[in-house]
């Protein structure tokens, strides 16, 4: 389901635990020169 995010209280604890974990990830692959 497509949703558009207003602000962080629109997000459950999982899903902005799981947006937390997919930014580290990808600042550490930009950090490493690879490719998101």
């Amino acid at each position: 389901m497509n949703r558009h995010f207003l602000s962080a209280a629109d997000l459950t604890r999982d899903e902005a635990l799981e947006l937390f974990a997919l930014a580290a990830e990808l600042k550490q692959r930009r950090k490493s020169g690879r490719p998101s």
